[in-house]
This record gives C-alpha cells, sequence and structure tokens, in this order.
C-alpha cells in the first residue's frame, strides 16, 4: 500500500489529478462572480475601502472554522487510506459510471488537497489584507488596489466554496453498491 498512498499523496499528485484544466473550468463561475461585484461595487459604492474592508473581515471571520472543517475532513479521508478497507475499495470497478476505487481516491484526495490550498491561501490573504488595511496607508490609486482586492478576495471565497460543492458531488456519485461491495 505504501506505493499506492505516495502516488496519492502530495503537491505531485494534486498537480496530476487536478490540472490546469480543472482550475479554469472551476474558475469560471467565480470569475463572474467577480466581474458582477466589482462592476456594481465600482458603480453604486462611493467608499471602496469600506466594501473591501467588509470583504476581508468577512474572510478573516469565516475562513478559519472552514479551513479547519476541510482539514478535519480530509484527517479522516487519509486515515482511511490507512485501513484495510482501502484495499477493497481500490479493487472495485464501476462500469456504468466509468470509475473505479483507484480513481474514485485520487479524485478525492486532489479535489480535498486543492480545496485546502486554495482556502489557506485565501486566509493569509484576508490576514495580510487586514493588516494593510488598518495602516490606513493614502496613496492616488487606492480605488483601484482596493477594488482589485475585492475582487481576488471574492474569487477565493467563491472558488474554495465551490470547491467544496464538488466534493460533495464527488461523495455523491459513489454508487451505494460499492459501500455494500466494499465492507463485505
Amino acid at each position: 500500500m505504501g506505493d499506492f498512498t505516495d502516488k496519492l499523496i502530495g503537491l505531485s499528485s494534486i498537480a496530476k489529478n487536478y490540472g490546469w484544466k480543472d482550475f479554469f473550468r472551476d474558475s469560471i463561475v467565480p470569475i463572474i462572480l467577480v466581474l458582477l461585484v466589482v462592476v456594481t461595487a465600482a458603480n453604486c459604492c462611493n467608499d471602496s475601502r469600506a466594501l473591501f474592508d467588509k470583504v476581508v473581515a468577512l474572510g478573516v471571520s469565516i475562513l478559519p472554522s472552514y479551513l479547519g472543517l476541510l482539514v478535519a475532513a480530509y484527517t479522516i479521508l487519509l486515515t482511511l487510506l490507512t485501513t484495510p478497507a482501502v484495499e477493497k475499495l481500490k479493487e472495485i470497478e464501476d462500469d456504468e459510471h466509468k470509475i473505479n476505487g483507484k480513481d474514485l481516491i485520487r479524485i478525492l484526495n486532489s479535489d480535498f488537497a486543492a480545496c485546502i490550498l486554495i482556502t489557506g491561501f485565501a486566509l493569509f490573504l484576508s490576514f495580510l489584507f487586514s493588516v494593510f488595511s488598518s495602516l490606513n496607508i493614502v496613496f492616488p490609486y487606492a480605488d483601484a488596489v482596493n477594488y482589485s482586492g475585492l475582487g481576488l478576495m471574492v474569487f477565493l471565497l467563491a472558488f474554495s466554496l465551490g470547491r467544496l460543492a464538488d466534493l460533495i458531488e464527488d461523495f455523491t456519485t459513489v454508487p451505494l453498491k460499492w459501500t455494500n461491495r466494499s465492507l463485505k
């Protein structure tokens, strides 16, 4: 099982199973949301800094709990990989859904890891933006920087929440007969 686990866990596995094509496909909805928010904010909001501060505060308040939830779920998945049940799951083939047990484990691992990395990056930027915002630095292009930061934060929040929705979808695509066969 060591070879299988080595191929499954790590950045090389994430890059192999969740590549640029997946990233760009998953970025479509967050980019549309960013465009809507930034264009609406630029047209309707007089204080770009106040709006930026609210979004950063939202990130600082929800992302630690969200990241903790993801890490706990990922830990459970990694714990599953050390049990004898994973050997049975690896052997299962489902021709109807065109997926096997190894593919399912790889997909779940890369989705969790990508979601955790993006969420961790969003949390880091939230803290960083919060610190810089509290310094009250004034300069001529403050609105452009605020709207750019707003767009980045909205993208990261929407992307990480979208990845969570994909994780839930991946779990629900497992046919019930897999679970019954793997436990016998």
